[in-house]
Parts: C-alpha cells; structure tokens; sequence
C-alpha cells in the first residue's frame, strides 16, 4: 500500500514515514531509517520522520546521529 503511494506521489513524507514504522514493527531498521530519510528528502520540515527517525537510532545505540 505504501509502495503504490508513492509511486503515485513520491513526495509524500507520510507515506515514507508509515513504511518506515512498519519495517521498524517488523524489526527491519535500516530498512526504516531508510524510509524515515526518504520521507525527509521528500518534506525536509516533516517532524514526524526526524523523530522517529531520531527514536530510532538512539534506541539502537548510535547517539551522535541520534541526538543530531
């Protein structure tokens, strides 16, 4: 479903970043790191993605890009 939401429309953050939250449900990661990045080149502003993204990363360890 996300996957066909933004082929139609790749710049849809929300999209992106609800791809991201299932990989992450899913324990996929990097995966959701990824899709996390897509939804921010997509709408720089879109907090949404940077704090999940954000979460993330801390929750894996890596504090430096984490905390930035």
């Amino acid at each position: 479903m996300f996957r066909r939401a933004i082929a139609a429309d790749p710049r849809r953050p929300n999209a992106y970043n609800n791809m991201g939250l299932s990989y992450r449900r899913m324990g996929r990661r990097e995966d959701a790191i990824r899709c996390y990045g897509d939804a921010l080149r997509a709408d720089p502003g879109f907090d949404h993605a940077a704090a999940n993204r954000a979460l993330l990363l801390l929750a894996m360890g890596r504090f430096a890009d984490g905390w930035t």
